[in-house]
């Protein structure tokens, strides 16, 4: 019977939760995503759109947490746990 590789290499799981925040007010929410990942919220075209929003993203295995505005900035924080 062949060997099956998947079992003979370790699994590495790294877990994160995203939390997006927007402060309350009666306007419809409408999410804001930049041409590039790179760019932050034209925050002109947040206000005409509802509140801006930002977030919390957490790496699960160490409790660390990073505030961002940007989704550039929570892809950077998860970085450093998921690159070799």
């Amino acid at each position: 019977m062949a060997a099956n590789p998947q079992n003979n290499s370790r699994r590495v799981i790294t877990s994160f939760m995203l939390r997006f925040v927007r402060e309350a007010d009666d306007t419809p929410v409408t999410l804001i995503v930049p041409p590039t990942p790179d760019e932050p919220v034209d925050p002109e075209l947040a206000s005409r759109n509802g509140a801006a929003w930002r977030g919390v993203v957490k790496h699960i295995q160490s409790g660390a947490e990073q505030h961002f505005s940007t989704m550039a900035e929570a892809e950077n924080f998860m970085k450093k746990y998921i690159e070799d």
